[in-house]
């Protein structure tokens, strides 16, 4: 399993979400609760990524399409930290 640490907007986190999702990856996360109120509130969210076999993504596979994934997010949105790395399933 990989996950991301992401920190930044809340919208930021279903924007990163949807577009790992597009490459056909599993995305599982607890949505935070958005607050209303003057400025952007900064979450801090745990996502999970399971391995697709049935996309052929195993492993080491599903660990370089979400780093090249969140590479290119952290890009367009450089005030987000989003950091990618393997777990070993529990």
């Amino acid at each position: 399993m990989v996950v991301i640490r992401y920190s930044g907007p809340v919208r930021g986190v279903h924007m990163l979400a949807r577009q790992l999702s597009e490459t056909g990856l599993r995305v599982q996360f607890s949505t935070p609760e958005e607050k209303r109120g003057v400025g952007q509130e900064i979450v801090h969210v745990l996502l999970r990524i399971e391995s697709d076999v049935e996309a052929g993504l195993v492993g080491g596979a599903s660990l370089a399409v979400v780093q090249r994934v969140v590479r290119a997010f952290k890009d367009r949105h450089p005030g987000v930290r989003a950091e990618a790395e393997e777990k070993g399933e529990d």
